[in-house]
């Protein structure tokens, strides 16, 4: 409670505001203040928004990088390995695709939603 109380005031001392985004970000009370009084003293320029799921993303990725390579690992005790480093590359290059436009349409979603 003491740390929404003084919400106002830490806003209204900041220059930018970073938002990580979801659906429920618009359906509580005090990020909706939030928002609205941040952009009371502030230009639309001053925030970014991002969608959470992009940390999902960088984990996920992270993840794989790992089993690739611990994949590569195994593959250099057993012989040629160009085929799978291949199929790798493209899964990683499908899933980056794959994210890229989901995070496009919600950052439309995220745009319009703003201007409305």
């Amino acid at each position: 409670k003491r740390g929404i109380d003084k919400l106002g005031a830490f806003l209204a001392a900041s220059d930018r505001m970073l938002v990580l985004y979801s659906d429920i970000y618009l359906a509580r009370l005090w990020t909706v203040y939030e928002l609205a009084f941040f952009l009371s003293r502030h230009e639309i320029s001053s925030m970014t928004m991002v969608p959470v799921h992009h940390a999902v993303f960088v984990i996920m990725f992270f993840i794989f990088i790992t089993m690739s390579n611990t994949l590569e690992a195994l593959l250099e005790q057993w012989g040629d390995k160009t085929v799978v480093m291949g199929v790798v590359a493209l899964t990683i290059s499908f899933i980056a695709s794959l994210v890229a436009r989901q995070w496009h349409r919600e950052r439309v979603a995220i745009d319009v939603r703003l201007s409305n």
